[in-house]
């Protein structure tokens, strides 16, 4: 018996045990109300080879491990392919904002939106200023931002709301991918585990480089984010399909070699950017397979591009 196998009849004890004799949630041991029900529970545990101690021990242990294996497993996903014009950053940001209110309000099911970017785009934090140096996943150190130069290479700028005090932005180039998901128990180790699920399909072993970054070859080759709603979360990745160091150290005002060293993308690492289909076959995977989810093709509801709309109009101009 595997450790994750051992975990889920752990669990499964657990939550019997609950249902008798607690009002707990599913999943977590609670406080026992007398030394007989202690003796329950140790009794229950011990005949699949556990104690309490080890089963929280073995969780804590296969924690990355665990996460299809939480309440979206075997749940239902709408699947939307996110390329619409016209697609500015602005349109952007604008339309997963919608889809996010939309799940979030009850009005549309889980969602997994999967798009390619279709022409180079920069997101910057709502409040900072273009003076302002700028946290920024790619590299270890703070950027500044030459908005002449993003203005000259047609890079489409908007800005996004924030919920922390960093100032951040993002680079993408045209055919790099972007995934959203809309679901709850969004968080940060879930859209790791999807994107690593995701490029391992691909073909490439990834691994979590940081919070908000996972890298291939120890370079960072995709960047992410976690938003949380009332009752769903907004996950995103994005995934360099390629990287002009150029490009970047035009826009961020560092030099082109302190980008080569920390960042890699799908063309240097499989020879060639796979195909769209490829890409959407691979990520739908993750969820069909991982989470053993049933995963539904699907469109945008009139409800969300009327949010859309509404949404763009309050973005605010670079």
């Amino acid at each position: 018996m595997t450790d994750i196998e051992k975990i889920l009849k752990g669990r499964k004890v657990v939550e019997a045990y609950q249902k008798r004799h607690t009002d707990l949630g599913e999943g977590k041991l609670g406080k026992v109300k007398h030394k007989d029900s202690e003796l329950e529970l140790a009794q229950g545990l011990e005949q699949v080879g556990l104690t309490i101690e080890s089963l929280t021990s073995l969780e804590e242990q296969h924690r990355f491990e665990l996460v299809p294996y939480s309440e979206l497993r075997g749940s239902k996903f709408r699947w939307v392919e996110s390329v619409i014009q016209p697609d500015t950053q602005k349109y952007r940001y604008s339309r997963f904002g919608a889809v996010h209110r939309a799940v979030d309000e009850g009005h549309s099911i889980n969602t997994i939106s999967f798009s390619v970017v279709q022409n180079r785009a920069m997101t910057l934090t709502e409040t900072s200023s273009l003076e302002e140096t700028y946290a920024c996943s790619l590299v270890s150190t703070k950027v500044g931002i030459d908005i002449d130069k993003c203005r000259e290479l047609g890079i489409s700028i908007a800005r996004q709301p924030t919920t922390t005090n960093v100032k951040s932005v993002s680079l993408s180039s045209e055919g790099d991918f972007l995934g959203q998901l809309y679901c709850p128990a969004t968080s940060y180790r879930m859209v790791q585990y999807v994107v690593i699920a995701f490029l391992r399909n691909l073909g490439l072993a990834a691994e979590v480089s940081s919070a908000s970054t996972v890298a291939v070859n120890g370079k960072n080759i995709s960047s992410l984010s976690a938003l949380k709603g009332e009752r769903a979360g907004r996950s995103s990745f994005h995934i360099y399909s390629t990287f002009n160091h150029e490009v970047a150290s035009l826009v961020f005002k560092k030099p082109a070699e302190e980008f080569r060293a920390v960042t890699t993308s799908l063309q240097n690492e499989l020879g060639e950017v796979p195909a769209v289909a490829d890409a959407i076959s691979a990520l739908k995977r993750v969820f069909t397979e991982d989470f053993a989810a049933e995963v539904v093709e699907g469109s945008y509801s009139e409800y969300e591009l009327s949010l859309t709309a509404e949404i763009e109009k309050t973005v605010p101009e670079v």
